[in-house]
């Protein structure tokens, strides 16, 4: 999982890679430690990926929730980092081995029934 968080430490978010981080924030892989909210509480992301300090209610934005508490830490599932995995190895040549060539559908076909069995899991 990586995470960017803000450079005043009062909040961070789940990210899909590097680039992603805002030019107030900086790049971790690890989850940052607990904080107490300043003088409010945090607002609390409803995609579940993320969570800030905000100083009252009014601060917090359309598509979050305020909490009086810090959200629980955001654990890594590691069946969706399975089928993350997965999903990278179907690559544009492995499509189009899979369009060309009964090898590559059969290949294709396996790794769909992996990530069928992996969300089925979830």
């Amino acid at each position: 999982m990586k995470y960017a968080i803000q450079k005043d430490g009062r909040g961070a978010r789940v990210i899909e890679s590097e680039e992603e981080v805002g030019d107030n924030e900086v790049f971790s892989k690890t989850l940052p430690a607990q904080q107490a909210a300043p003088s409010g509480g945090f607002a609390v992301r409803t995609d579940g990926k993320g969570w800030r300090a905000v100083n009252s209610p009014e601060d917090v934005g359309a598509d979050e929730v305020f909490s009086d508490t810090q959200p629980a830490p955001i654990v890594p599932n590691p069946i969706i980092e399975q089928i993350t995995a997965i999903e990278a190895q179907i690559t544009p040549r492995r499509m189009r081995e899979a369009t060309l060539t009964a090898a590559g559908k059969t290949w294709l076909a396996g790794k769909d029934a992996e990530i069928a069995a992996l969300r089925a899991a979830l």
